[in-house]
């Protein structure tokens, strides 16, 4: 199980970087390329724990001297745990605003890249407010 949610994460990774460097070539409205940018960086901030939380674990795994190395107190739980919670909090709050902004350009077609530039930015200053408030609520729960 841990090899193959450590391989997923890095083929993520892998993919993900290749999708951004070939950006250019990607010809989208400019609000959802930044939106795009926003989920990418929250899928990079999703995977890297990921990949460092799996390969702690099978360290762990494989250095052991008793099952009980594999117990870890409650602080490091909640960190390991509360990263990866914010994480993909933001990564549904950007596809929550990219659909939004799909929806938007889907229902004004006709007019929708002559819309103002700054409804991305709206969008995402949305999205990271929203992520905020679901992190401190998240937060008071722990």
């Amino acid at each position: 199980v841990l090899v193959t949610r450590s391989l997923l994460a890095i083929v993520a990774v892998v993919l993900l970087t290749v999708l951004h460097v070939n950006r250019r070539k990607f010809s989208a409205h400019r609000s959802l390329k930044m939106l795009l940018d926003w989920h990418s960086f929250w899928i990079y901030l999703i995977c890297f724990p990921l990949i460092a939380d799996y390969a702690w674990t099978a360290v762990t795994l494989f250095t052991m001297k008793s099952p009980s190395d594999l117990i870890v107190t409650d602080v490091q739980c909640v960190w390991r745990a509360i990263i990866i919670c914010l994480c993909i909090y933001g990564s549904v709050c950007s596809m929550f605003a990219m659909s939004i902004e799909r929806y938007r350009a889907s229902t004004e077609f006709a007019t929708y890249e002559k819309s103002y530039k700054n409804y991305g930015y709206k969008l995402a200053i949305g999205h990271l407010i929203f992520n905020q408030i679901k992190s401190r609520n998240q937060s008071n729960v722990l």
